[in-house]
């Protein structure tokens, strides 16, 4: 049996109506409307305006903090006024919950709205409040069951609310069963809906006209056979391309099946365009931008990087070089902006920072000097407090960059200390805030702008105390190495991606470089999934004007720069977020909107990003409005690496780690 691996709340699966009988084809067909349990049952007011009309009730929009609430009404409602229209405003009391419904006492005219019902139709809302669950049924007996959820909560006891609907016969033993109600899937749920089937219900993908919206959502038109389909609408149901309302055409994407009923995952209301009339002028299509490509580094020339290459041939696509004193000039003079590495923190014997001066170098509370082992090699760490420290930094670099022009030094090993096993102390008296400092104190010396790497030394699940530094005025920003995706670990997940995601938001905030450095040296071209997963999670939020991606990716040439880096992505829809959590959709994937994204600097319409970084866990593709992929193929943009936005539509559903950048 396929188990739907899909985290999202699913209602009522309600049998479907033919129209006649002159009863609402969206209500239960028997038991009238839900009403919560008695133990959630309180007293509360609420006022707003009517949206929507549905058989038993009316939803309304209270505004702040609660937004749209599905109101009840039955025989002991005390109906002030006229009967309920659109677009009359209203004060509610009742009994319910903010968190679920209201079914009320007394409902009375506020003021505003007239006395004609509003011949506009009104959006229809997303009804919230419910978690819910699948699976089969090990324990049943009168309103009691046990449904074995799978992983990761397993069996979940389940009490049947007093008015629960259910739907497709009666639950018993080993029935496979979808149900919805209040509560925690982590410890036990009360169900409003149950749905019985005989086994998990297949995805059902269709279209159709919206005929009106109910309780639980909206009926769908969609042949002669079928002309209300019962589509229910959750806090994580993906609704996109339109407004929803009464007349809109839409395709509905969900599990279940139209002769019964539809969890509604994914709603695109796909009404037309309207054309602009022979009076109105279309919107002309933008011109070409400047920005060719996203801010990019990579090593070039020096010690580490390629020699393969004329640098004008880099200088379309590479911002940032990593080089040494030989080459500095030469690229510099094509427009690459060039950058010296540098380690005034860990130093071993034969480095330009190693000398006699004992305060430079960090002692634990015994006078031993704190060491750290770098592959094999014993490195000492330097006294970041020393204020002797600074000024050989200072000296040493000043030597060292002497007739180069360097635009930034990269500070390497900017980092905390965390004591054994990979140190082998603390220094004496050693704080995170005073070594920071005086880390920051040394950067402030360089005679040159300073990169700093230690934006990935995180301060737990959040980011590195590091980012302290990017308000000195000598900083120009950090480098957070495993940026993403790494040879050795693969793509990032869970709490380690969100951090991520945090410090490239942080920096981003602060105006200063964040270079999001990937350190994934497996070959490009085979590595096309890893780098787009990375490339949508720089994109998802980055800043074009500060953010630099620096790919590893092996290529032929040894020139690491990738087509995907010819994707700028511009107006989000949405204002930039502190925390990246604000972009989560539903509940699942992560996902930003863009209405300008550019190819090479010319205009490819809108775009949108989404992400995955659950490594267990299928969560719905959240713009399922969109109909191409990003196609990426070959190596990088020297080897005959392309780009296109014509790919295939994006699947239904992102798959655990997966990712999708898409168009129109």
């Amino acid at each position: 049996m396929k188990r739907l691996t899909v985290a999202l709340i699913l209602a009522a699966f309600l049998a479907a109506c033919g129209g006649g009988g002159g009863s609402n084809p969206g209500l239960p067909p028997s038991g009238g409307a839900l009403t919560p349990a008695v133990s959630l049952q309180q007293g509360v007011q609420t006022s707003g305006v009517i949206v929507a009309l549905w058989g038993g009730g009316f939803t309304m929009n209270t505004g702040s903090p609660h937004g749209f609430m599905h109101i009840y009404i039955n025989g002991a409602t005390q109906i002030s006024g006229p009967a309920p229209f659109v677009g009359e405003n209203v004060n509610v009391a009742g009994v319910g919950s903010f968190t679920t419904w209201i079914t009320a006492t007394s409902i009375s005219e506020s003021g505003g709205g007239g006395g004609q019902p509003s011949p506009t139709p009104a959006p229809i809302a997303t009804p919230g409040g419910f978690v819910a669950t699948q699976g089969t049924i090990s324990y049943v007996s009168g309103t009691r069951l046990t449904v074995n959820s799978g992983y990761p909560h397993g069996n979940i006891p389940v009490t049947l609310a007093p008015n629960v609907a259910i739907f497709g016969g009666t639950p018993a033993l080993n029935s496979y069963v979808t149900l919805a109600g209040t509560g925690s899937l982590s410890s036990s749920v009360t169900a409003y809906v149950v749905s019985v089937w005989q086994s998990a219900p297949p995805t059902a993908d269709f279209s159709g006209t919206v005929v009106a919206g109910t309780a639980y959502g909206f009926t769908v038109a969609v042949d002669s056979s079928h002309t209300a389909v019962p589509v229910v609408l959750t806090a994580a149901s993906v609704i996109a391309g339109g407004i929803l309302e009464s007349g809109a055409a839409v395709k509905v994407t969900g599990p279940g099946s139209i002769a019964e009923s539809v969890a509604g995952v994914q709603v695109v209301v796909t009404d037309p365009t309207p054309q602009p009339s022979p009076n109105q002028t279309p919107t002309p299509t933008p011109g070409p931008i400047s920005q060719l490509h996203v801010l990019t580094a990579g090593y070039l020339g020096g010690y580490y990087g390629t020699h393969r290459i004329p640098w004008s041939a880099a200088a379309p696509y590479l911002t940032w070089a990593s080089t040494g004193v030989t080459d500095a000039n030469a690229i510099s003079s094509v427009g690459i902006k060039t950058m010296f590495y540098t380690d005034p923190n860990h130093v071993q014997v034969g480095d330009p920072m190693y000398t006699s001066d004992e305060s430079t170098f960090a002692h634990d509370c015994s006078g031993n000097r704190v060491t750290i082992d770098y592959n094999g090699t014993m490195q000492y760490v330097m006294d970041e407090e020393s204020p002797t420290l600074a000024a050989l930094y200072n000296s040493v670099a000043t030597q060292q960059t002497a007739g180069a022009h360097f635009d930034a030094l990269f500070n390497d090993n900017a980092e905390p200390v965390t004591g054994p096993p990979t140190y082998s102390a603390y220094p004496c008296g050693y704080t995170d805030a005073a070594w920071t400092n005086g880390m920051q104190a040394v950067s402030h010396a360089a005679p040159d702008p300073v990169i700093f790497n230690g934006l990935s030394d995180l301060n737990g699940h959040n980011p590195s105390v590091t980012t302290s530094m990017l308000s000195d005025s000598n900083v120009a920003g950090g480098n957070f190495e495993h940026c993403y995706v790494d040879t050795t670990s693969g793509k990032a997940a869970a709490w380690y991606w969100q951090a991520t995601e945090n410090t490239e938001l942080l920096t981003a905030a602060t105006h200063k470089l964040f270079e999001c450095q990937e350190r994934n040296a497996d070959d490009g071209a085979a590595s096309v999934d890893a780098r787009q997963y990375a490339y949508a999670s720089f994109l998802l939020t980055y800043d074009p004007a500060t953010s630099v991606l620096w790919e590893e990716f092996s290529t032929p040439s040894g020139f690491t720069v990738f087509p995907e880096t010819q994707l700028i992505a511009l107006q989000p829809v949405n204002s930039t977020p502190t925390q990246v959590t604000s972009l989560q959709i539903g509940g699942g994937a992560y996902g930003r909107e863009y209405k300008a994204c550019y190819i090479a600097g010319t205009f490819a319409g809108p775009c949108a990003v989404a992400v995955n970084p659950d490594s267990q866990n299928t969560y719905p593709f959240p713009f399922p409005q969109y109909t191409h992929t990003l196609l990426l193929s070959g190596e990088g943009v020297l080897d005959g690496g392309r780009i296109s936005t014509n790919g295939p539509a994006p699947a239904s559903y992102l798959s655990p780690l997966g990712s999708a950048i898409v168009f129109p």
